[in-house]
């Protein structure tokens, strides 16, 4: 966020191929050989990184990196997040505040939940203990090479951890 914030134009790859149907605003960066399809709409500051595809009608929101050799599918909404390279995340999905590592491949239908309902920080646990956030707003965190099936619903402050498997229609996260 404190990098994106200091941009001042946008760019886009000459080997970038954006359909006319796509829709990019504000400091938008876009790499060599990125796919954005028809009813994308990329609002910067925002980053798309070298030879990933962002699918028909995805949305990608302010303060929102996308790695290398990623794919965004049909539909994907992507809010404050960052999302390591080689990296696939599934059809009408949404993840929203969270970071989500190197060659994950999240299903889809997957949304990750980003506040409480009473709306007061979020507590994140790992390694057996729990983590007082500070914030409001917090989505998940996906280790390296997760799977995450189709149809989750993964809870606020949700931890995933490395090359973990997560079946389909798992809901996960703190009791």
């Amino acid at each position: 966020r404190i990098l994106m914030k200091g941009w001042e134009a946008a760019s886009i790859a000459k080997t970038a191929r954006v359909s006319e149907g796509a829709t990019i605003s504000g400091t938008v960066h876009v790499a060599d050989g990125v796919t954005i399809q028809a009813g994308a709409v990329l609002r910067g500051p925002c980053f798309v990184g070298a030879e990933t595809f962002i699918g028909n009608n995805s949305l990608v929101r302010e303060y929102t990196s996308v790695g290398a050799k990623s794919e965004v599918g049909f539909g994907v909404e992507l809010k404050n997040c960052v999302i390591f390279g080689e990296t696939h995340v599934g059809r009408l999905s949404f993840l929203g505040d969270s970071v989500i590592g190197a060659g994950v491949d999240v299903g889809a239908g997957t949304m990750t939940i980003n506040r409480q309902l009473d709306n007061r920080p979020i507590d994140v646990e790992f390694a057996g203990r729990s983590v007082a956030s500070g914030l409001v707003k917090l989505g998940s965190f996906v280790g390296d090479g997760a799977v995450i099936g189709a149809s989750n619903t993964l809870a606020a402050g949700t931890v995933i951890e490395a090359r973990a498997v997560v079946p389909h229609q798992f809901t996960h996260g703190r009791r």
